[in-house]
């Protein structure tokens, strides 16, 4: 089997090993814990340009358009049309105001 022996191709399980960055790590367990984000497809049905924002339709629920829901700095809104498919980020499914338009695809 060349240089190797048969236990050499064994997987072994990663010595525990103190993190690089303790306070990243305790950071991102907390966010988690606080917001913990959930994400939904949908269609965008109309562009608002002005206010940047877009009233989407959740893919699965014919009758759930969200309006206004601020589309993110990262996509460029002038390229945005009715009938484009996107990922919408929910801080909280209630407030409308935390919600954005992630990307599209």
């Amino acid at each position: 089997m060349g240089i190797f022996g048969l236990n050499d191709l064994v997987l072994r399980k990663k010595p525990n090993r103190q993190s690089l960055s303790p306070y990243l790590d305790l950071h991102n367990k907390a966010n988690e814990r606080v917001t913990p984000a959930t994400f939904k497809r949908g269609i965008i049905n109309a562009v608002n340009v002005q206010s940047k924002t877009a009233d989407v339709q959740v893919v699965g629920n014919q009758n759930n358009i969200l309006k206004n829901v601020p589309v993110s700095s990262a996509i460029d809104i002038t390229t945005l049309q009715p009938g484009n498919r996107c990922r919408i980020d929910m801080f909280d499914e209630a407030n409308q105001n935390d919600m954005v338009v992630a990307y599209t695809y």
